[in-house]
Formats: structure tokens, sequence, C-alpha cells
């Protein structure tokens, strides 16, 4: 068996995304109306319900091929006014829904994987004010080093490679999902990349000014 594959037999990204789905549902158990509308700060103004119906919107795009203009602003602006005023049960039972379709497509499909981490990171910010757990950013991050390494950066707990810039991973985290300013990615990679290169490292384009 692969070792991208799991007990189960299936594969990384299909693992990762139960879990970052079982993550979401722990996270907005009981979560009351008001909450569901306030904004997530790392996010385009969406409101925790719209990140949720974005959520919901991009896994039956996925699995249903309806993915004319992903991942643009139109494409997702569709998902969230064909769920607008949906009940977050009912977008948290469509995402379960698609689990096992996006399963089956999940290892040619991984940023659908990792628009699930992503936004799970956003919402736990913005709803509990602490990281995620490491456990489902790790593996997206391990997976893109090709984008941060040449940065000649390192994670803390990379051996033998005690001569490159140690960076917390979740920060790099967040900076390649394009969630950091400019100051704090430079602060974050330091002085040696030039800013064309800090600018290349987000996955959604440079990082803005603030």
């Amino acid at each position: 068996m692969s070792t991208d594959q799991d007990d189960a037999g299936h594969g990384r990204w299909a693992s990762l995304y139960g879990r970052v789905l079982d993550a979401l549902e722990d996270l907005l158990a009981g979560i009351d109306p008001a909450t569901e509308q306030g904004e997530v700060p790392a996010t385009p103004g969406w409101t925790v319900r719209q990140v949720v119906a974005h959520l919901a919107g991009t896994a039956s795009d996925i699995t249903t091929g309806r993915m004319a203009g992903a991942p643009g602003s139109a494409w997702t602006a569709r998902q969230l006014a064909e769920r607008d005023g949906v009940p977050m049960a009912e977008l948290l039972a469509e995402l379960r829904s698609t689990q096992r379709s996006f399963g089956i497509i999940a290892e040619g499909a991984s940023a659908g994987a990792f628009n699930a981490v992503v936004h799970h990171a956003d919402l736990t910010e913005a709803l509990v004010a602490h990281r995620q757990d490491e456990a489902l950013f790790l593996p997206v991050l391990q997976d893109q080093r090709h984008r941060w390494s040449t940065l000649s950066l390192r994670l803390p707990d990379d051996p033998g490679l005690a001569g490159l810039r140690s960076v917390d991973p979740y920060l790099l985290s967040r900076a390649l999902f394009t969630r950091l300013d400019r100051s704090a990615v430079r602060a974050l990679v330091g002085p040696g990349p030039t800013d064309a290169e800090v600018d290349g490292l987000g996955l959604f384009g440079p990082p803005a000014d603030r």
C-alpha cells in the first residue's frame, strides 16, 4: 500500500478532508444566529455562515464538475447566492453529503482539501481566537514545500537544515494562503528573499499592504 494511503484505503487528501469536516462541526456546534452573522476577517468580508456556504458550494461544484469560472469571485458569489438563508445545519449536512464523492477524486483535486483547511483556520481565528490544530495544516504545508523552501526557510523540526531560517509553521501556512500582510510576511521570512519572492509565496496572490 502506498504511504499516501491511510488504513481505510483512502488517500491522504480524502483523509485530511474528513478530519477537517469533523473539526468544523466541532467548532460550529451550538453556534448562535448572531455569531453566524459575524465577519471572518481573513476572508473577503464574508460572515461565518457565508464561509460555510462557500465550503458547501465548493464541495458540490468540485464533485459535480461545475467549475466554470473557478476560483474567481463570480464563482464564489454564485455559491453564496444559491445558499442565501440556508441554515447552518443544512450547510454542514450538504458538506457531509458530498464527502464520499469528494473522497473518490480527492487525490486529483487536492485544492478542495486545501480550501477546507484554510477556511477552517479562518473560522478558528475568528471564533475562538487561537490557532488551528497543526495536524490539519501541516500536511498541506509539507506538500507545498517547493513553494517556500526556495526562500531558504525550514520548519523547526526539519533535520539537517540548521543553516536555514526556522519559521513558525502556522504563520508560514497563513502566509502560503495569503492571510498575512506584507510586513508580517517579511518579518516571517527575514531579509534574505527578494520582494518578488515574498510576493510569490502566497497561493492567492501577493500579500496586501496593511
